[in-house]
Order: C-alpha cells, then structure tokens, then sequence
C-alpha cells in the first residue's frame, strides 16, 4: 500500500554518550563516558562508581522480616542513595529528514523519570519508569540537518516526586538508573495517529479496531482514514476498509469499526498466527501486530479458557528488575537471541504455557517475542505494598490520579499483544478502594479485548475475575512435607479475601537457594531444620528441586486452581532463580529434570511423603493424574523401586484412562524388597504408543527401608486442620 506521505521513524538506539551531576538544571560540561541505548547505566564505559548503591524505606521494613537490623526513623524516608549524584545525562545526535507536519521524540521506558531537550530546547518529561513519553518536538527541530537529544534521568529513586508509581520493592537491593528501552523519533504529516487499538473476536471472527486521529494543523482537515489486514511477514491484504474524515484545527477524535476476518487463524500456543493492521491518513501511517484469540476466566467453572476451551495455566515468574541486580545481567535483557530462548525453547522445555512478569515491567521487545513464541503473559502493574499493619509507621502514599494515568499509559501501549491475557492491578497489596476496585472499574472499560483483571489481597473486581493464592507452606517451622497426604489441595491465607473465583496460584515453594546454593535471607531457619539431605550445595539443590517438584504435583492434582505459577525462574537476591549459568541460561543440577516433569500435561502424583518405610512389606500407593490436554490420555502407570544405581527391585503396573482436562487416582499394590537401604520410589506414566523417555512422566520419592518392625509404635505429628489449610507470609508488628 503507498501514501501520499507514509510515517518515518528515526530509531536512535546505539551509543550514547552521558554524565552525571548533583544539579537537575546545571547539565555537564564534558561527557566523558559511553552507554549503549536500551540498557541500564551500570553498562557506562568507563564505569560509575557505586551506581547501583540505594537503600529504599522498603527494604529497613524488609530487613526486619530476616532479623536483621533495622531502623523505623527512615521508614518514611525517600530513601537514600550510596553515591554522589542525582541525574544522569544522555546525549546522541540524529539527521533529521526534510521539513513534515510532526516530529515526535519517543522515550520508550526510562528511570527514574526523564526530562528531554532537542537542539537545547526542553520538549518535556515524563516521572515514570515504566511507561513512555512521548514529546513534539517539531518547533525545536532543525530540519535536513543534524540534531542533538539530550536526556536527563535520575539516578536514583529519591529524585521522584512524592505519590509517585515508581517500582516498589521490598527485597531489593540495587537500583540503577538507565533508559531501558527504544528511543525514537516519528515524523509524519498533520493528521497524525496517536493510538490504535485491535480487540479481537474469535465468533464470528473479526477485529474491533478503535483508532485516535488528530489534526495538528491550524485549519480544518478532511482525510481518508484506511485499515488494511494482511498476514504477519504477508503481503495479500485480507480485509480493507476506507472512510472521510473532517477534523477541524486541534480536534482529537476516536474512530471504532469492525473488520470481519472470517480466514484468520487462531492464536495458541500450538499456532502463535500474527497479522498487522495497517491504518493510514493521507499524513500518517502505523503498523499495528495482532492475533485472533480471547481468553477468559469464568467464575461457575472456575476454569481458565483459551479461544473457548478449558486451558491450565502452568509457568513461573520473571522478576526483571530483581535480575537487574545480578552482577552478571549487564545486556542480556536486551540481546534477542537471549531473550529469545528464555521465553520460547525453555519453557516449552518446561512444559509452561504462562509467565507473569512480576515486581516490574519488561521492554516492549519482550512482549513482541511472547507474541510469537505464543507464550501467555501474565503482566503485574508494580505496585507492592503488603498491608499497612505490616510495620508500624511504615506506608506507601500514592496520588490517585496520577495512579490512574499510569493505568491507562500501561494499557494503551500493551493492549494489542495477544500474549498478553491478564493484567494484575497489584502484588501483594492492600489497597484503599478508590487505589484498587474502584480503579480497575474505571480503566478495565479502556481494554476492548476485556481482559480478566487481579486484584491482589482485595477481593476480586470483576465477576469472573481470578484471585491469586500464594501458597508458601514451607515457610512454617512446623510445616512437614508429609502432612500433604492428607491435604486437599487448597489453602487460604488470612490476608486472602473470602472468595469462590477462579484460583491462581502465583508464587509458591520457600525453599530458595542462591545461585551457589546457600540458602537466601529467607530460607536460612528453613534450611537448617530440614529433614532432607542438605549439607552440601549438590544435596540442596537436589533437595530443592524434589521439594518444588512434589509441591508442583501436589497444586496440580487436586484441580482446585486454575493456574500453578512458581517464583522464580529469572530473578536475584532475596528471592532467586534456578540457573547455574544464566549468561548461558543453563539450569542447576536437578531442576530441569524434576521440574518439567512436575509440570507434564500428563501429570503425576504419588500421595507419600513419609519418608521411611519397611521391608518385606505390602504397600498399596495412591498415585493421581491430571490430563491438561485436549485429547484422551491411556496409558500405563508403573510405579518402581529403585536403588541408588538405578537398579529396579520392585515393580508394579495397571492401565489408565483419563479424559481431557481430567483427573483420576489409581491405587498401584507393590511388594517392597528385602534388603534395607535408600531408595527411590517412581510413578511413571507412559502414553499408548509412545516412544523415549520423552514421552512420559515421573513422580519421585526418596525412601529409606529400614528392617521389620523398625517402625512398629512410630507416630507422625500433624498439625491441626485450620493450620493446615491457612497460613502468612508476612506477620504484622
């Protein structure tokens, strides 16, 4: 398709040149250091000593949950940094075209906060750092010439205004500065398209398409607004539509109109299908990627559906802006063969089909990759304030309205990737109504696409809309990984609303390690009184991962949620991931090989944790599966004992048959052998006809069989029943 005058964007990501100063009016005199755009300003050549070094109020709260020491007088601090600066200065230079209506400076995503100067004439600024700002430019421009940008930025978060949205995080323990995402300039003629949005239908199929036009002229305008559809990396142009607008001098007007797409291909997992929108003004032009999908959460069924069918949700988290803070993120966040196989080959490794990106957003580049790989986002607004009886003297103010303005930026530049199914308003927040129900009812009506919505520790906004259940039972000092066997397979903590929505379970397991396998400031009470083996890194990761795995399965089994998510899968800290390696993104000992079986579509379940058990006795196990797939499962269960060689000395098997999106539980006898000793117990299921033992999936228990009558008399404490299906996270004081 040709324009009279289609838009022109100037891409200026590369090497910057930046400063640093004390003084937010008084720029440097010399820029002596070079920093690649997007990337985080810790990656300056040379280096700026102590960048990262900020102490927020959050974390003296947080220390106080470890027991380390903790001062309530800067509860209420802005925070305090641990370097001499406050602004960080950026500057490149670009070749502007020949004279157009608009010129626009786009800053993608850059904190803490920016301020822009374009040929030393500030443009504008923007105190968020996780929405964009976008600037006109076309007074200060200097056309067919070049043109210096200069972008102020603060070095810290103490520089933002008090009530703003900047990233609160509890556990955090470096913040860096940087512009983190693409920075551009737009040109194009005076019609100009400031926002197009596509809400899919998937019966009959067809997009609704709402477009804003603006005339940035002095004089009435009349235009032909046109949409065209074709095929993502396509060119035969599937649906047109073509209408005359008039706008007079000024006006901002919305224009909506459905386009049937009666050919389109479903969006999935399975067939991630892309088209683009391409709607144009006789000044102006955008491309605009989409899929056909909906999704949905319903209330009756407590299910999850995609494109009309029952879908669980299996994942993990990415904390990003925790991983920031790992000495070894430098650019990876913004190399796409990195980012690439973290949200595509991995967790379909994994057998995940979800991530929510959590405690921060991610670069607009993230999200086009999920597009395409079909992975399903969950994307958390960074709001995190726990309950205000969490620390006496301690509470995050917001400004409504400027948290409401942030709301419609988030939604405005995220609505049209289809991996994007849900917005969480919050991360373990107690909000006042007007911050949390009363906000997510005003600016849920912006999103065609009617997107499910979470609302934290508040009740549910919206009559389908899920709760999310953090289900951290290892972090009781009375918690025992044998009181599962007579568990249901649900809990609600006291900070969780009362509610029969939809269950997610978003974060669970407590048993965190370092990347070197010491146990993180949480975990350390944890690790010190476990019964599993745990002396060596090698017996704790394995431990780990057999603990996660059986919690995996545990969740899962009972189907009382609708959605199983583990915290973390990229992260650092307090709270870390699971990567040996995470340069080259290779796992630790263990995780993969445990973990992705936890998570099969076919899953599997033994109900045994005790962990001693006697010879030359018969045992009848209980060993339940979970069909996630759309298609019968049968097949074989086997349940083994093995020793430490791998040398199988028992072994028992029957069929099964479980439905789509079904469960059952099979009782599997077995003749335990003779000999004491450590072993291991496996449940395998193994589909009809299938091949390697990538096909199947196993259960595993680490028992050790001691000599008859070795147990006679022994009994297992448990916990009361209200203990075992509540619990906290957090203690108030």
């Amino acid at each position: 398709m040709t324009h009279r005058t289609a838009r022109h964007t100037v891409l200026l990501d590369g090497v910057w040149e930046v400063a640093d100063t004390v003084s937010a009016t008084e720029p440097p005199t010399q820029y002596r250091h070079r920093v690649p755009v997007p990337a985080l300003t810790h990656s300056s050549t040379p280096e700026f000593p102590g960048i990262d070094e900020f102490e927020t109020p959050e974390y003296e709260v947080a220390k106080g949950f470890v027991g380390l020491p903790s001062d309530p007088h800067r509860f209420t601090d802005a925070g305090t940094p641990g370097h001499p600066r406050n602004y960080f200065w950026y500057r490149t230079t670009f070749e502007a075209p020949a004279p157009r209506d608009v010129a626009t400076l786009r800053v993608s995503k850059a904190q803490f906060g920016s301020e822009a100067w374009v040929n030393g004439v500030r443009v504008g600024g923007n105190d968020s750092g996780f929405t964009a700002a976008n600037h006109d430019i076309t007074s200060a421009i200097r056309w067919s010439a070049e043109n210096e940008v200069v972008i102020r930025i603060g070095a810290h978060p103490g520089v933002l205004p008090p009530g703003n949205t900047a990233v609160v995080d509890f556990e955090k323990t470096h913040w860096t500065p940087g512009i983190w995402d693409t920075v551009s300039v737009i040109f194009n003629g005076g019609v100009s398209i400031t926002s197009t949005q596509v809400a899919p239908q998937i019966d009959p199929k067809q997009i609704t398409v709402q477009t804003q036009l603006t005339n940035t002229t002095s004089t009435p305008v009349t235009t032909t607004l046109v949409q065209a559809v074709r095929a993502w990396q396509g060119s035969d142009v599937m649906a047109r539509t073509e209408q005359d607008v008039t706008l007079e001098a000024g006006e901002s007007r919305t224009f909506t109109e459905a386009i049937p797409l009666p050919d389109a291909q479903l969006w999935s997992q399975e067939s991630p299908n892309l088209y683009v929108l391409d709607t144009s003004t006789d000044g102006d032009s955008t491309l605009t990627r989409f899929g056909v999908r909906e999704f949905r959460f319903d209330a009756a069924t407590k299910r999850a559906y995609l494109n009309g069918e029952v879908i669980f949700l299996r994942g993990a988290t990415v904390c990003l802006h925790r991983f920031f803070d790992d000495e070894k993120s430098g650019t990876l966040p913004w190399q796409e063969d990195w980012v690439r196989e973290l949200l595509g080959p991995i967790p379909r490794r994994m057998n995940w089909n979800t991530l929510k990106f959590t405690i921060g957003p991610v670069p607009e580049k993230w999200l086009e990759i999920a597009d395409e790989e079909g992975l399903l986002v969950f994307y958390e607004f960074p709001v995190w304030t726990l309950m205000p009886e969490v620390r006496q003297g301690w509470s995050k103010e917001f400004d409504t309205a400027m948290l409401r303005r942030e709301y419609e930026a988030w939604l405005s530049e995220n609505w049209n990737h289809p991996s994007i199914v849900y917005w969480a308003a919050s991360l373990e927040s107690k909000l006042p109504p007007e911050q949390s129900n009363d906000i997510i009812e005003a600016v849920r009506k912006l999103d065609l696409s009617d997107r499910p919505w979470g609302n934290s520790w508040n009740p549910p906004q919206g009559s389908d809309d899920p709760h999310e259940y953090k289900q951290y039972m290892s972090n009781d000092p009375e918690f025992d990984m044998f009181q599962l066997e007579f568990g249901g397979g649900a809990r609600r903590a006291p900070y969780d609303p009362p509610t029969g929505h939809p269950a997610l379970i978003t974060e669970f397991d407590w048993i965190w390690l370092t990347r070197d396998g010491e146990p993180t400031p949480y975990t350390k009470d944890l690790w010190t009184k476990t019964p599993y083996p745990h002396e060596t890194a090698d017996e704790r990761f394995r431990t780990q991962a057999y603990l996660l795995a059986g919690q995996i399965e545990y969740w899962r089994s009972y189907r009382n949620y609708a959605g199983i998510l583990y915290l973390s899968y990229l992260s650092s800290g307090w709270v870390v991931d699971n990567f040996r390696d995470v340069e080259n993104l290779t796992f630790q000992p263990y995780y993969e090989e445990y973990v992705a079986d936890a998570f099969n579509p076919l899953g599997v379940y033994v109900n045994l944790w005790q962990r001693a058990l006697e010879v030359n006795s018969s045992r009848t196990f209980d060993v339940s599966l979970v069909n996630d797939e759309k298609k019968r499962a049968t097949g074989m269960i086997t349940v083994t004992i093995e020793n430490e060689d791998g040398k199988v000395l028992a072994s028992s098997s029957r069929p099964f048959d479980v439905v789509p999106n079904g469960q059952m539980t099979y009782p599997v006898s077995i003749d335990l052998p003779s000999d004491a000793g450590n072993v291991v117990l496996k449940a395998t299921a193994r589909k009809a006809g299938a091949e390697g033992e990538d096909e199947q999936t196993v259960s595993r228990r680490f028992v050790t069989l001691l000599p008859a009558g070795s147990l006679a008399g022994a009994t297992r404490s448990l916990l009361p029943a209200d203990q075992m299906e509540t619990g906290g996270q957090f203690t108030a004081g």
